[in-house]
């Protein structure tokens, strides 16, 4: 994942909370429609990112091979050898596959309960048909009696299931309704398929707290909306704080799966009791949904427009772990400098820009200007053109890095250096050998870092 996607799924995330806590007179149904918004757009961003208008932001980012940004290539290095977006990229692979396991070990757990589980007694079954008709419910829900839920839980995306405990089977009619009807509206909301979504966005974005609080927010919102339909089908609001207490007292013995919706989690009681006892059933505002679906379609057309455009590069920088700065993509303003424009300018500070741009242009096109720039008067153009030849499989690259490898500044030796260990050029591990007593201490272990894998590869 590029940093430009998460700094974009990081700022739409935010709009998401600040919406949530401006807006949280809301009902916990708006609320948890807000969030759901959010979730869904954010996992749209490498979507609405191609069709958005764009914008500019001023900005100075690392490490990054944004979906957006122009497509740089990687060869500045760590102390390790190692490409330092290839790390990264490693680290986010590595995380999210570390909580892909682990929903997806809960998916299969509760897939297990369900083989195992037997039909519930008659009496379910037609309370189950009686409050889906009342609900114009059309999908079809089974209830399952399970030996290894001590409390009542949905799951299914595809075939939706309503697991009980054994001790179900002797509760009361107003028990049973009350349970019923609290999970029968997690089926009608869809909200299965928007905690599947919200988990995809926790794996994807794993790293960001944003993405976890989005995950618990729409968990809690989506207990206090079903609550809600309890006490809107009748029930009151006393005898259902009773019911969820008792219901939560008995239950939570065995870790509830992550896949699944439980009605009643001791950790989350204290909250929704404070909500039923406080609060009469309010009905639904089809207006507010219009209004925080348009919110949400204008935050995400914002974050998903915006475009990161160049400070003016660092001078003198020669630090040895990798840095680039985003520029733009997909913008004519922005459409990299005719060949010679690196060295034709008389402005140092123009002649670097353009050579960057040149630098991160992949085809062979860039050769010439690039090796002009090589030649340039200014150590800092040199030194990116430098960079910008790196990976470069072409017959005239080798000499002019060989030549660049003895430049009197030590920031244009280290780069050739870099250059040389990803070449063609046979004369490479020698002059990467022999650079390890250079007289600057930089080079030396720039020098040292190459020298094993290049070794390694010839």
């Amino acid at each position: 994942m590029s940093l430009d996607l998460a700094l974009r799924a990081a700022a739409l995330l935010a709009a998401g909370t600040v919406l949530g806590w401006a807006r949280r007179s809301l009902s916990p149904s708006a609320r948890h429609l807000l969030w759901h918004g959010t979730v869904m757009a954010t996992l749209a961003l490498p979507l609405t990112s191609l069709v958005s208008p764009a914008w500019s932001v001023p900005g100075h980012l690392h490490q990054s091979t944004g979906l957006d940004a122009v497509r740089l290539p990687t060869v500045e290095t760590t102390e390790s050898g190692r490409s330092a977006p290839v790390t990264a990229t490693r680290i986010w692979i590595g995380g999210s596959g570390i909580v892909a396991l682990y929903f997806l070990s809960g998916y299969a757990r509760l897939a297990r309960l369900r083989q195992r589980a037997r039909p519930a007694p008659p009496a379910w079954k037609g309370a189950v048909e009686r409050l889906s008709a009342r609900r114009r419910l059309t999908r079809q829900v089974e209830v399952l009696v399970s030996e290894s839920v001590r409390g009542p839980l949905v799951t299914g995306v595809g075939r939706v299931a309503v697991l009980i405990p054994p001790e179900a089977c002797f509760w009361s009619e107003n028990r049973r309704d009350a349970v019923l009807i609290h999970e029968l509206a997690h089926v009608g909301r869809g909200d299965l398929t928007a905690q599947l979504a919200a988990q995809a966005l926790a794996t994807l974005h794993w790293f960001n707290p944003l993405a976890w609080h989005a995950l618990a927010a729409m968990r809690r919102e989506r207990e206090l909306a079903c609550d809600e339909e309890v006490l809107r089908a009748g029930m009151p609001p006393l005898a259902y704080a009773t019911e969820l207490v008792a219901i939560a007292v008995a239950g939570n013995v065995n870790p509830i799966p992550a896949a699944a919706l439980s009605m009643a989690r001791r950790s989350e009681l204290e909250g929704r009791l404070s909500a039923v006892l406080a609060r009469q059933p309010r009905h639904k505002r089809r207006e507010a949904g219009v209004g925080l679906s348009l919110l949400i379609v204008f935050a995400s057309v914002t974050v998903a427009g915006a475009r990161l455009t160049p400070p003016a590069p660092d001078r003198g920088s020669r630090a040895s772990t990798a840095g680039w700065t985003i520029l733009p993509a997909n913008d004519a303003a922005d459409t990299p400098a005719p060949e010679g424009a690196a060295v034709s300018s008389a402005d140092s500070e123009t002649r670097q820009r353009a050579t960057l741009k040149l630098a991160m242009t992949p085809d062979g096109a860039a050769i010439p200007s690039l090796l002009q720039a090589l030649a340039d008067p200014d150590a800092r153009v040199r030194e990116k053109a430098a960079v910008g030849l790196a990976w470069r499989r072409d017959n005239r690259v080798g000499p002019a890095l060989v030549a660049a490898a003895a430049d009197a500044s030590p920031a244009v030796r280290e780069k050739a250096l870099v250059a040389l260990a990803f070449s063609n050029e046979p004369r490479a591990a020698a002059l990467i050998e022999a650079a390890r007593s250079d007289p600057d201490p930089g080079v030396r272990d720039k020098a040292r870092s190459l020298g094993q894998e290049v070794g390694g590869r010839r």
